[in-house]
């Protein structure tokens, strides 16, 4: 799967080099006006196949790591149950639109195998600025109670997640808002250590967005 996204990854790196070289752009005699309509779609064609492999890639990863345990576990992994009890935090990073890169961090205690409850933080920096009001921070922190709760009680479980507290940028500060559904990919039978990975939406006084986001809880 991992060398599949790779793979599907470096064919759109090279459509969109082939997009920008003379090949289909070739030199136009002075004086002359030479409108090509064709490199312009195969180059959003290269993005896209790009954007697609990268994400076969990441994903990968979580599937990679489960397998791995799988064929450790001398239990099948239908039939295993998960030691989930204690405390943990959960690092995760992820990409929110419009433009936006946040890490999010958060400390609390698993109280069973589908429940945990903590607080965090979830620095973001706005890559492009025209997105939003110039005088708003190019900055947003939230500061949040973090709930969790995972489905069942196997390896692959779906998890519903809610967050709520204060957006800290704001001035006045801003009631902050967020939600997430996702997988959650066990990777211990003792401890909580996982792979998660989600669609997210946030909300605050200054913004509202969504996003994708995968980290690791140990």
């Amino acid at each position: 799967m991992m060398l599949g996204g790779a793979m599907t990854a470096g064919a759109g790196g090279g459509l969109m080099l082939l997009a920008v070289s003379p090949l289909l752009n070739p030199p136009v005699p002075e004086g002359e006006f030479s409108e090509n309509v064709l490199a312009p779609l195969v180059y959003i064609a290269g993005l896209c196949t790009v954007m697609a492999g990268a994400s076969i890639l990441l994903a990968g990863i979580p599937v990679t790591v489960a397998g791995n345990s799988m064929m450790n576990c001398d239990v099948s992994w239908r039939d295993a149950r998960y030691d989930s009890r204690g405390l943990g935090a959960i690092i995760e990073g992820g990409y929110w639109l419009p433009d936006i890169l946040e890490a999010r961090a958060s400390l609390g205690y698993h109280f069973n195998s589908h429940i945990f409850l903590g607080a965090g933080v979830a620095p973001g920096f706005w890559l492009d600025k025209s997105s939003r009001d110039p005088s708003i921070s190019r900055l947003s922190l939230p500061v949040y109670a973090d709930f969790r709760w995972s489905f069942c009680n196997r390896l692959l479980t779906p998890y519903l997640g809610v967050s709520a507290g204060m957006e800290m940028t704001d001035d006045p500060l801003s009631p902050y808002l967020g939600a997430e559904l996702g997988t959650r990919i066990r990777t211990s039978r003792i401890s909580t250590r996982s792979f998660w990975s989600a669609i997210s939406a946030e909300a605050a006084g200054g913004y509202m967005r969504v996003g994708i986001k995968m980290g690791y809880s140990f």
